[in-house]
C-alpha cells in the first residue's frame, strides 16, 4: 500500500477517535491533540495508546498521563512479576485445573482430556482415539459441555455441544452458535475435533450460570475478570469487569465483539457499560437484550473476591494475574487463570500502571 495512503488512514482513524471522545465526553480536539502531541514528545505515546488507554479523561493530571504503562513497559513489568517457570498455570488450562482441584478450590467440573497420547476421562480411563470419545460423548447425553484447546486465549478455538438424541436414536450437537444447526455427533468429533487430536481437548461441563447473570445475555457463559497483585503481606483487587456476550455468541471475550461492565470492588454493583474499541461507546443497557446492566449487583461479590484472591495465593511464583470467575446460583468457581492480563486492562486501574504495578 502507498505510504502516504496508509498516513492519510491514520490520521482519518485518529480524528474518528478524536471526534468520538468529543461527541461522547466533550473533550475539544484542540485539547486533545495538544495532550497527544505533547505524551509523544515526552513519554513517546502515539495516537493508538492515547485514545486505547482513555488518556483524554479529564480527571487524569498530566502527571497521571505520563504514569501509565506502554505495551512494552507493562510486559517487562509482567515477565518480572511472573518468572516464566512459573506462568503454565496461566498460560495452560490443564496444569491449572489441576492445581485448582488439588487444593479444592472450585471450578469447572472436569469431564476428560482428549488427546492421541496420554488421553484420561475424568474416570481415569484412556481417551486417546474417535471411539473412546464418542462413547464418553455418547453417556453425556443431554448435558451441555465446553471443550477447548488447553493453550488457547481471548475465547479463541473454545467449542460448545449440547449433547441430544433424536428418536432414531441419532445423537447430534447443538454447538449453542445462534443460526448454526445441530449437526451429528461423529461428524463434530471428524471435523472439529479429530483435526487437533495430536494437541488435546479439555472437557468441562458447561457452567449453568446465576439467573440473573443469564437475563443480560443467555447465549454466553457471562463471567466476571478480576485483576489482581500479590504483594508479601496481601492479594488486591486492582480492576474488575463483568463481560456480556454480543449477538448470541457463545462467548463474552471483548476479543470476539462482547461488552463490558465495571465494577466498583467495594460493593459489587456496576458502574458502567462499554464497548471494547479504542474508544468505547458508553451504553445503559445490552444493546440485543435490552437487560439494564447499570448499577446492578452481582450475586455473591463477596465470595467471588475471596475466591480470586484464594486464586493467586495458591498460584505457586504468580504475583500477577487476571481470575476469570463464573458465578452460578450456588456460589462463584474459577474458570481460568491469566498470567498476562490484556494491557488494556491497566485502563480500569483506580491510579496510572506504573504506581501500582511496582
Amino acid at each position: 500500500m502507498n505510504k502516504s495512503l496508509v498516513q492519510s488512514t491514520k490520521l482519518k482513524k485518529v480524528l474518528m477517535h478524536a471526534r468520538n471522545v468529543r461527541a461522547q465526553h466533550g473533550i475539544p480536539i484542540v485539547r486533545q491533540f495538544v495532550e497527544l502531541s505533547y505524551l509523544f514528545l515526552t513519554r513517546r505515546f502515539g495516537p493508538q495508546l492515547y485514545y486505547m488507554l482513555s488518556l483524554w479523561r479529564p480527571e487524569l493530571t498530566m502527571a497521571d498521563k505520563r504514569a501509565f504503562f506502554n505495551p512494552v513497559e507493562y510486559y517487562e513489568w509482567i515477565h518480572r512479576a511472573n518468572p516464566e517457570r512459573y506462568s503454565v498455570f496461566g498460560l495452560n488450562k490443564l496444569a491449572e485445573k489441576a492445581l485448582l482441584s488439588l487444593l479444592r478450590i472450585p471450578t469447572g467440573t472436569f469431564v476428560g482430556f482428549y488427546k492421541s497420547i496420554g488421553g484420561r476421562d475424568c474416570e481415569g480411563n484412556a481417551l486417546c482415539n474417535t471411539s473412546q470419545l464418542q462413547a464418553l460423548l455418547a453417556s453425556r447425553v443431554g448435558t451441555k459441555l465446553c471443550i477447548k484447546d488447553p493453550e488457547s486465549a481471548q475465547g479463541n478455538r473454545i467449542l460448545f455441544a449440547h449433547l441430544i438424541q433424536k428418536d432414531d436414536e441419532q445423537v447430534i450437537v447443538d454447538t449453542l452458535i445462534s443460526g448454526v444447526p445441530p449437526v451429528p455427533l461423529r461428524g463434530f468429533i471428524a471435523n472439529d475435533l479429530e483435526p487437533d487430536r495430536h494437541k488435546g481437548w479439555l472437557i468441562e461441563e458447561y457452567v449453568q450460570q446465576h439467573d440473573m447473570l443469564a437475563a443480560l445475555h443467555p447465549n454466553s457463559l457471562n463471567t466476571l475478570r478480576l485483576v489482581l497483585l500479590k504483594s508479601e503481606s496481601r492479594v488486591e483487587v486492582l480492576t474488575a469487569i463483568l463481560r456480556l456476550g454480543r449477538s448470541g455468541s457463545p462467548v463474552d471475550n471483548i476479543s470476539q465483539g462482547g461488552l463490558l461492565a465495571e465494577i466498583d470492588i467495594e460493593t459489587g454493583f456496576t458502574t458502567c457499560l462499554r464497548t471494547g474499541a479504542d474508544v468505547p461507546e458508553y451504553l445503559e443497557r445490552h444493546p440485543d437484550t435490552g437487560a439494564e446492566v447499570v448499577g446492578i449487583e452481582i450475586p455473591h461479590w463477596a465470595q467471588a473476591v475471596e475466591l480470586s484472591k484464594a486464586t493467586l495465593e495458591a498460584v505457586p511464583g504468580l504475583r500477577y494475574a487476571g481470575i476469570d470467575i463464573a458465578v452460578t446460583q450456588l456460589g462463584a468457581l474459577v474458570i481460568e487463570i491469566n498470567s498476562e492480563p490484556d494491557f488494556v486492562s491497566t485502563r480500569n486501574f483506580a491510579v496510572p500502571s506504573s504506581r501500582i504495578l511496582q
